[in-house]
This record gives C-alpha cells, structure tokens and sequence, in this order.
C-alpha cells in the first residue's frame, strides 16, 4: 500500500486502531524470508507470507481514511503493514527458555512458559497413582523413568532426550490420559498430531511436545515412517479409508522437534489399564483442574544428577 508522506498527520485517529493491531502482529525474518508473526495470548504463534496476509489473513475490518484530496476505506491490516511504528525482528522466532516469553527485543522468543504454576501443597496423588499402576504397571523401576523423563522436560525445556516412550497396552485411554495430563503442564507447547490421519507437516518447529497415537491393525506394524516425515517437517498423505476400530496402540512422546535432526530412540513402557468403568479415569481428569501444579512442583524437584534418558530402564 502506498501512503503520502503527510498520511498519518491527516489520520491520526488510526494509530490507535494500528499500535492494538500491532499488540499480535509484527515483522520476522525467518529461513523463509520476510513474513508476518502473529501471537495471542494462550496460543501457539503462527507464520504468514505477506501475500497471505494481505489476502486471507486477520485484519480485513476497514476504516475510513483521508488522502490527499479524498477519502475511502482502507484495512486494517494493510495500513499496518505501511505504517512505520511496526514491530519488526530482525533475528525471526526463536526458542529460547531461559529469557522472559516474548519480545527480546532483535527476535520473538516463542517460549511461554508452562501453563499452570507450581504449587508444592496442591494434591497430585491421582495423578501419581496413576503413573505408577496404568502407566508403568506397578513397577518401580518405569514409573522413576517416566517421572524423570518428564522431569527433565520440566527442568530441561530446550533439551531434546534423545528418547521417546512408547505406551504397550491395549487401552487407549491410558494414553489418552497421559496426554492431556502433560498438555495441561505445557499449555500452548503441546501439539498433537495422528500420522495416518494428519496431513502434516507440522505447523511449528520449535514445540516443546509431539505426541501422536498410533494405531495398529494385529499383525501388521506401526506407521512409523508417517511419524518420522511428519517430524521431518515434511507433508504426509492422510490415509482416507483408515478406520478406528483398533486393539493396540503405541503412545510416542518426544521434546522439540527439530532440534536434533536424529530420531529418538524408543523406550518400551508396558502399560495397564483401566476398569470397565471410566469413573478412575473421570476422577483424574477433575484432579488436574486443582492438582497439575503438585505434580508440576514435583517434577521441578526430582533429582536428575544421575538420570541418563538413553539408559536402559533396569538400569
């Protein structure tokens, strides 16, 4: 869009309108080029093309300006794009958990931080019950995995594992639950993502959590090799015919993709179930309303000086 040098001194009564437009949009230079960033509160950030934008993007809502002897109606989004109190980012998004969310100022720090805040005395024991009988079956030796592996995820945000756990069961609510247990920690970090039915690739690089289940007709391996592309950042075919009714299902969970350019390496968990009744899992699910900043404390605290998440498990 092409504004006279003397534009914004005949409309000022659009500033206002463009600095609350420019609170969730701004310039970033990223391996792509130019494009535009926008963020809100709670949600993951998203990349636009300028011609994207400037044509399907937010911001259509229009308003009435002067020109230079006229008037007309110009958007929102395209007056924004000219107008010089813009933020731009030189350096593009970056993941980086160790400065504040946000503007830094040469780059957008797409950290969030974690979604609930931690709290020592909030009761967890649900929670933990449920780690220690439905996912590691009731044994000590993978439910201390489990919980040091989510616990460097916690201490550790910007460090991949190197590791993936892979949930054997044949209850699909189990990881079900374990998925929405950690989303409730990671808020806006977390992505979930089906390799048969999801075209891909996945939006974002920098996500702190891919989880995906994988369904698996008896006999037949899982599709991995989706999941891997996906990872990869590259665009899977859906599988139109693919139908749900399954008795297995693997749970992989891994941090950052894209950090590391290597697969994970997968940790076998042999996993429980629940009952005939839901009633077991309905409870937990009420209990991260009030108990996701316990079991956030408690990760925050484990020790993990002598964690190796590359270690076997009996080790």
């Amino acid at each position: 869009m092409q504004i006279d040098p003397h534009f914004w001194d005949r409309n000022p009564h659009v500033i206002p309108h463009l600095q609350a437009f420019g609170l969730e949009h701004a310039f970033a230079f990223t391996s792509r080029g130019l494009q535009i960033l926008r963020t809100r509160h709670g949600l993951p950030y998203s990349l636009w093309s300028v011609r994207d934008f400037l044509t399907i993007g937010p911001g259509a809502k229009t308003i009435d300006v002067i020109g230079d002897g006229f008037t007309c109606k110009a958007e929102i989004r395209a007056l924004w794009q000219a107008w010089p109190g813009k933020r731009i980012f030189p350096a593009g998004v970056l993941f980086t958990p160790d400065l504040a969310p946000g503007d830094q100022g040469l780059f957008w720090n797409s950290w969030s931080g974690w979604a609930v805040a931690p709290d020592g005395r909030a009761d967890w024991s649900l929670i933990e019950r449920f780690i220690r009988d439905r996912i590691a079956s009731g044994s000590e030796a993978q439910t201390a995995y489990v919980l040091d592996w989510l616990a460097q995820m916690v201490q550790r945000p910007a460090e991949r594992p190197g590791t993936a756990l892979v949930l054997e069961t044949g209850d699909s609510d189990v990881p079900l639950l374990l998925a929405r247990i950690i989303r409730r920690l990671a808020g806006s970090h977390s992505y979930n993502v089906d390799p048969i039915l999801y075209g891909g690739p996945i939006p974002s690089r920098d996500l702190l959590i891919g989880h995906a289940t994988l369904a698996l007709d008896t006999g037949t391996k899982p599709r991995l090799a989706k999941l891997r592309r996906l990872l990869a950042g590259e665009a899977v075919r859906p599988q139109r015919d693919y139908r749900p009714q399954i008795n297995y299902q693997r749970f992989m969970l891994s941090a950052a993709p894209g950090a590391t350019p290597d697969w994970p390496e997968l940790v076998p968990i042999t996993a429980g179930r629940f009952g005939r009744t839901l009633d077991e899992f309905n409870a937990i699910e009420a209990q991260l309303e009030t108990g996701a900043g316990g079991f956030l404390a408690h990760l925050m605290g484990r020790d993990l000086s002598r964690f190796d998440p590359r270690a076997s498990i009996a080790a």
